[in-house]
């Protein structure tokens, strides 16, 4: 399902001149977003359930690792 809303997002989005032209270029930018997301969900679980800061601590290793292939 999420694939399938971010081949829309990106059809209907793809002549606005806001996202990259280039398919390697919008997966960095959208890789920023991810590891974003995954930084402020540490933050958030330190804060509230310290207990469950492995889980978004390992998406950001994993999309370390993914970038250093």
């Amino acid at each position: 399902m999420a694939s399938e809303f971010l081949n829309a997002y990106i059809d209907g989005m793809k002549d606005s001149g806001i996202l990259p032209s280039e398919l390697d270029q919008l997966d960095g930018v959208l890789q920023v977003f991810v590891l974003e997301k995954a930084l402020y969900e540490i933050g958030y679980e330190l804060g509230s359930r310290p207990e469950w800061v492995g889980i978004p601590l390992r998406g950001v290793l994993d999309l370390l690792e993914k970038k250093s292939l």
